[in-house]
Formats: structure tokens, sequence, C-alpha cells
């Protein structure tokens, strides 16, 4: 368990946790803030000095353990491959499959693809560069989380390199090659 004297750090772990629990068993657009400060143990106003809604705690959550993933990827010269980002992404999905699921029955997925868009340009910068690879870009960042959607639904029966291999196939080498060409 965190330390209590940690403040702020063992706050934001109770009550991310508690989110996560209380997902296993509502969905995700019932869940109040009083639900999870009440899950968590902390009080509401501790709840806001730590996040500012519950969609707060998702994206942030993702972020951070997504991006640990992905970094993992990189190579000794810090080039990642999109193949390498898909499948550091299907590896997250698939270890925290019953939190993806909540999410992606939720309300939130305007929210959530805006997040993987931002994610992409933050990768391959480049892709502003022209008004094609930027459009390329949105559209297949919506593919991609709509695989890992239907994949989520489908009980995950793909290994996490078949959905990988499968999602690179559908992107197809133009596309693959565009983002790996800009980025060496």
């Amino acid at each position: 368990m965190a330390d209590k004297n940690n403040g702020g750090g063992f706050s934001r772990e109770c009550i991310e946790t508690a989110l996560f629990m209380i997902m296993k068993t509502k969905p995700y657009d019932e869940i109040t803030i009083t639900d999870i400060a009440e899950k968590a143990g902390v009080s509401r106003m501790a709840y806001y000095r730590n996040y500012k809604d519950k969609e707060d705690i998702l994206f942030r959550f993702l972020e951070k353990s997504i991006m640990q993933k992905i970094n993992k990827c990189r190579s000794e010269d810090g080039i990642i491959s999109f193949k390498k980002i898909i499948h550091a992404t299907a590896e997250f999905f698939s270890d925290n499959n019953q939190v993806m699921a909540g999410i992606l029955g939720s309300n939130i997925m305007g929210t959530l693809m805006t997040k993987v868009e931002d994610e992409i340009v933050n990768y391959f910068p480049h892709i502003l560069d022209n008004r094609y690879d930027a459009y390329t870009a949105v559209f297949y960042s919506g593919a991609i989380v709509s695989v890992f959607r239907a994949w989520s639904e489908s009980g995950m029966k793909e290994s996490v390199d078949e959905i990988t291999n499968l999602i690179c196939g559908i992107i197809g080498d133009g596309v693959m090659n565009m983002f790996e060409k800009k980025m060496n």
C-alpha cells in the first residue's frame, strides 16, 4: 500500500483504483464523483485537488500507462516505429481490458479520439506539414481505435501480435511507409 504521508500521490492512487473497481460493477456513465471519493476513502475536496473530473482520471492513467509502454519501444537512437506504437497499444489494451471496455462503452469516445490524434501528432509532428498527411493520420487514428474497440468487444480472441499485424495490414504499407520515412 502507498505511504499515506505521500499526500497527493496516495490520494491519486486511491482515487484511480476506486474508479477502476467501481467500473467492474457499474457503467462508467453512471459513476459519480461521490461514488469514487467514498470508495477511495477521500473527501470530495481531496478528489478535486487531484482531478478535475472522472475523465481526468482516465486520461492521466491512459497517458501514463501507454506512454510507459511506448517509451520502452524506442530504439537506441530514440526512433520508434508506427508498428511498435500499435503493438504497445495492443499490449496495453490486453493488459487493461476491463478498464478499456468501460471506457469504450462510455460517452467519452470523442474525447478519447482527440487524445489519440494528439498523441499521433506528438510522435509524428511532420504529419502537420501537409493537409493530406494530417487528414490521413486523423482517419487512421479513428480506424485503429475502432479496431481496438471491436477486438475488446469480441473478447480479444486474437493475440497482441495478431491484432498488431491485422491493423498494420489494414493500414497498408503506403501509410506505414509515410510515417516511417518521415521519422528516419
